[in-house]
C-alpha cells in the first residue's frame, strides 16, 4: 500500500498521469526546482515512457521533496487527490495537447479541488482562469510556481476556486446531465423523436 497522509506543515501539489510528453512533467520538475526553498512537496503518481528522464532531471537538481508513486488502483485516487492542496494538470508544449481535455481534471473537479493547468484551446468551456481553476503558459515553469506561490499563500482564492470546479462538475459532467445533454442533440438533429 502506497502512504497517503499528509505532512500538514507542508503544502502538498498532486500530479497524476502517464510521463508522455504533452503532460508536461518537465515544467512540473522544473517549477518545484524553483520552490524547493519553499515548504512545498510534491507526489506524482504514475509511469511511463519518459519516467527515466524525469526522475534523473530531478536527482540532477537534488529535489528531495517529490513523493514517486509509480500506480495506485483507481479506485484509491481519491484518497490522493483529496490529501492534495492543488492538483496540476497537463503542462503541455505539444498539438496533443492542445486538443485533448484530460480526465484528471474532471476527477479533480469531482473532488473540488484547485487546480492549475496549462493552457489550451481543449479547455475552451472548461476552464475559466481564476473562477474554477488557474491556467499558466504551456511549459512556462516560472509561470506554473507563481501560481503554487499564489494558491499556497491564499487559502480563500483556494477555497474559491474547489468549489466552483465542484459545482462546475455537478452542474455540467454528472451522468445524468450528460446523457440528457446527448439525447437532447440526438432529437435536435432528428436522430431519435
Amino acid at each position: 500500500a502506497q502512504e497517503i497522509s499528509k505532512d500538514t506543515h507542508k503544502f502538498l501539489v498532486h500530479f497524476h498521469g502517464k510521463f508522455i510528453p504533452h503532460q508536461g512533467i518537465g515544467t512540473i520538475i522544473k517549477a518545484a526546482n524553483l520552490l524547493k526553498k519553499e515548504n512545498i512537496s510534491f507526489q506524482i503518481i504514475g509511469r511511463g515512457q519518459d519516467y527515466s528522464l524525469y526522475r534523473k532531471m530531478a536527482d540532477d537538481f537534488g529535489l528531495t521533496g517529490i513523493n514517486w508513486i509509480d500506480s495506485v488502483p483507481y479506485e484509491k485516487l481519491p484518497d490522493f487527490i483529496n490529501k492534495a492542496d492543488v492538483c496540476l494538470g497537463p503542462m503541455g508544449g505539444t498539438d496533443h495537447f492542445d486538443r485533448c481535455a484530460p480526465n484528471k481534471i474532471y476527477e479533480y473537479m469531482a473532488c473540488g479541488r484547485p487546480i492549475i493547468i496549462g493552457r489550451s484551446g481543449a479547455l475552451e468551456g472548461i476552464a475559466v482562469d481564476g473562477v474554477n481553476m488557474l491556467l499558466v503558459n504551456p511549459t512556462d515553469e516560472n509561470d506554473l510556481a507563481q501560481k503554487i506561490i499564489l494558491l499556497k499563500n491564499d487559502k480563500l482564492l483556494r477555497d474559491k476556486l474547489g468549489q466552483n470546479a465542484y459545482a462546475d462538475f455537478l452542474r455540467l459532467y454528472i451522468p445524468r446531465k450528460l446523457m440528457a445533454d446527448f439525447l437532447e442533440n440526438l432529437r435536435k438533429h432528428k436522430f431519435i423523436r
